[in-house]
């Protein structure tokens, strides 16, 4: 019998002992849960980086890169073409008004000489039919007057069409501006955003599966460690058994075989399992040794990470996102109301081309019939033929002016159209594209924001659980030593120099159905070995003694 059990309470002092350890090793277990839950946050975490680094975002993220420099180039053919219409606008707009001004000088000759055609018809009206040739000059004079007054109209018009061509003009040129102010800058701030991202998703893409390996190897690890302390558990049900086995031996004497017997099982029972918990702490402090041994590697990971995405940059460079989904309507209504009020004038133009033209050619056959009757029946009114021919050579020259005019305003017709159709295309391509950008961004941004503010603090703190856990399992260690625990000498057999009677074999069944682990019942059945014939489970009934022996047993018991 060792002496220490005699020399000390050692069921009061050995199980404090125990449930103090056991104190330290639920603290350690409460540290250890925090950092699973941790490492679980940090592998939703590495979650979310692997879909940040999947093949379909990164090829996102380039193919907006992409698309954000065919827009620069773009915009920038689009400010120079710009440039170009408003500058084609002046020039149609003058070449139209200066076609208006040739008519206009036509029409005023047309009707001077047309004046002249009244007064020497005059001349002739004493003579026969000379009322004819009055009649044909008052003819021509009347067309003349109508084709001046359509031309006034014309002017008119000219005037209004270059007001709002003038508009135009001006419109466009400020959107140049805005282009050159707003636009360009915000796409080349988007530019530098997206670059930004792909430059870090380059960075941290080689590395990321040392940091999601980490994570795997971490949480099970810290599984494992978990599960190794679950010794606390057992621990705290040997204790209730060991009370219990208490009880029983104090039914007994000290002194006693059966009774010592009990006691030192007691004690067996203690250090086995101090031996228990001694063996599952130096497993899980082994394994924790093994995640911080791989931790500060990882440290340095999340760190490149974080480094690899400056969210102050990200933040600061965003672009105003409204500019880059469209630009300003300010141009496409303005231009539509221009192209509303160029087609109303357009159309009126048309009508008094239309009547001028005829007017024309109203002119050209009344001079040319006066002529017919005065080579006819005025032989004496040659003078009268000689403005027919004026007339008729001043009106010859109306078609092909009139054609400059019409070209001109159907060129700046069409051109106010085309742009207006090319910029209403160009405005819903950047909306779509602006969208997509604004999508991938605004997702990006999203992810990096909570992986990089989990990067900061869930490493640290695991560090931090790590150390304190790791501190609990070397208290439990040292204490261990302190008190000598636990003994590394093996359960043997206790040997029992006399016989025992049936009702210890009794007891020790008892004893052994108190027990709920194997581990208890090893203990147990290697302490009784030396017990033989004696069935634990199902002990049989004890033989009657022969009467020699009874009277022996029976005498001693006595005295």
């Amino acid at each position: 019998m060792k002496d220490s059990f005699e020399d000390r309470p050692l069921l009061q002092n050995n199980l404090a002992l125990i449930a103090g350890m056991e104190n330290d090793a639920n603290a350690a277990l409460d540290q250890l849960y925090m950092a699973m839950e941790t490492v679980r946050r940090l592998g939703g975490q590495a979650g979310s980086l692997d879909r940040l680094l999947s093949p379909d975002v990164m090829g996102e993220v380039s193919e907006q890169g992409e698309m954000v420099d065919q827009q620069l180039e773009d915009l920038n053919a689009q400010t120079k073409g710009a440039r170009d219409f408003v500058s084609d606008l002046d020039r149609q707009s003058r070449s139209m008004a200066g076609a208006l001004r040739e008519l206009s000088k036509i029409m005023q000759s047309s009707n001077i000489v047309a004046l002249n055609a009244r007064i020497v018809a005059q001349t002739h009206a004493h003579e026969p039919n000379g009322n004819y040739l009055v009649d044909l000059a008052e003819g021509i004079s009347e067309i003349a007057r109508e084709a001046t007054q359509e031309s006034d109209n014309m002017v008119e018009l000219t005037e209004k069409i270059s007001g709002t061509i003038s508009e135009i003009g001006t419109t466009v040129s400020t959107h140049v501006k805005s282009m050159g102010n707003q636009m360009l800058p915000a796409l080349r701030e988007t530019r530098g955003l997206l670059g930004l991202l792909q430059g870090g998703m380059e960075t941290v893409h080689s590395g990321a599966r040392v940091f999601g390996d980490f994570i795997a190897f971490a949480e099970q690890e810290l599984a494992q460690i978990i599960g190794a302390l679950q010794v606390v558990d057992r621990t705290n049900q040997r204790a209730g058994h060991v009370l219990s086995i208490s009880e029983i031996a104090a039914r007994f004497p000290r002194g006693g075989v059966e009774g010592d017997a009990i006691r030192m099982l007691i004690h067996e029972h203690q250090n086995d399992m101090a031996r228990d918990l001694a063996l599952c702490v130096a497993d899980a402090r082994h394994a924790l040794d093994g995640i911080k041994t791989r931790l500060p590697a990882f440290l340095v990971k999340c760190a490149e990470i974080t480094d690899a995405f400056p969210t102050d940059q990200l933040a600061d460079h965003a672009p105003p996102m409204d500019m880059i989904q469209g630009r300003t309507d300010a141009l496409q209504e303005s231009s539509r109301a221009a192209l509303t009020q160029l087609q109303t004038y357009d159309q009126q133009l048309r009508s008094h081309s239309d009547r001028l033209n005829m007017a024309a050619f109203k002119m050209r056959l009344a001079s040319l019939n006066t002529i017919i009757a005065c080579a006819r029946g005025f032989s004496k009114a040659r003078d009268m033929i000689v403005i027919s021919q004026q007339i008729n050579a001043v009106i010859s020259s109306v078609p092909e002016t009139f054609d400059v005019f019409v070209n001109s305003a159907g060129a700046i017709n069409g051109r106010v159209n085309d742009w207006i159709e090319a910029d209403a295309a160009g405005d819903t391509g950047e909306r779509e594209q602006g969208s997509n950008m604004a999508s991938v961004l605004n997702r990006s941004h999203q992810t990096l924001t909570e992986l990089l503010r989990g990067l900061g603090d869930n490493p640290v703190q695991t560090q931090s659980l790590l150390d304190r856990a790791m501190g609990g399992l070397i208290q439990i260690e040292e204490k261990l030593k302190r008190h000598h625990l636990p003994d590394q000498k093996p359960v043997s057999a206790y040997h029992f120099a006399d016989g025992v009677d049936q009702a210890f074999l009794d007891t020790v069944q008892e004893i052994r159905d108190i027990y709920s682990m194997d581990s208890e019942r090893a203990v147990h059945d290697t302490f009784f070995a030396n017990l033989i014939g004696m069935t634990f489970e199902a002990p049989e009934p004890a033989k009657a003694p022969p009467p020699d022996a009874a009277e022996d047993d029976f005498d001693d018991i006595l005295f």
